[in-house]
């Protein structure tokens, strides 16, 4: 801004220092810097899942088959290879722990070796297992099951005694179910695949030696299997 003396008088003084100030106040007014409100930033919430709980999370309910044989020579040729059914609850699906209960069921063909005999060997089980879930919120979750089942056996298609062919009737024991298996869920739907390995306890079916038939010394009934299931989750 330009200011013009006209004379030198008190008035022309005061003038000038007026024009000087106004001078002075807009050139502050140039290089004071104008404040802006900061940019909004947008903040983005990602939601984390919860991680799998302790126990019982997932309910299931799964049936199937599959085949299941023994462990000893004796028995292998005993019988043959059967089949099993079997109907499983499990509790705590998804989660680190489970617990699960079960029916299962097994037939199979009896070839005694004395005699030719026409005869199935039944088995019929109710197991309690523990259960843990070694990936349980995982596409494939594999998982490890242990508990106590109670078995058993009845023969039937022919009426005969140990005192005959080495083989008795009926015969009912405790096992320890030991297990592995993978489950995977799709919209609910579940499928499973299980070996499960049934150590026998007390067992006084068939005679370890079917050439002395006055013997005592009775044959393990550790057996085997391997099972698929499909069912729902919950």
């Amino acid at each position: 801004m330009l200011c013009k003396i006209r004379n030198s008088t008190v008035v022309g003084l005061a003038a000038s220092a007026a024009c000087a100030i106004g001078t002075a106040g807009a050139a502050f007014a140039q290089d004071a810097p104008v404040e802006t409100e900061p940019p909004v930033q947008e903040i983005t919430y990602v939601e984390e899942e919860p991680p799998p709980m302790i126990f019982g999370e997932g309910l299931a309910i799964t049936a199937g088959g599959g085949v299941s044989s023994f462990f000893s020579e004796r028995m292998q040729d005993t019988t043959d290879v059967g089949g099993l059914w079997e109907v499983r609850a499990a509790l705590g699906t998804r989660s680190w722990i489970g617990v699960e209960a079960a029916y299962v069921g097994t037939a199979q063909s009896i070839d005694a070796p004395i005699q030719s005999l026409d005869a199935t060997l039944v088995g019929t089980s109710f197991e309690a297992l523990g259960r843990f879930n070694i990936l349980p919120d995982g596409v494939a979750r594999p998982y490890v099951v242990a508990g106590l089942g109670w078995l058993h056996y009845e023969v039937t298609g022919e009426d005969f005694s140990t005192s005959s062919v080495g083989i008795g009737d009926s015969d009912d024991i405790l096992t320890i179910p030991l297990g592995a298996g993978v489950a995977s869920a799709f919209s609910g739907f579940l499928a499973d695949v299980r070996f499960t390995f049934r150590p026998a306890v007390d067992s006084d079916l068939v005679l370890d030696d079917p050439e002395n038939l006055e013997s005592d010394d009775y044959t393990e009934l550790h057996s085997w299997d391997l099972s698929a299931r499909l069912g729902y989750e919950f």
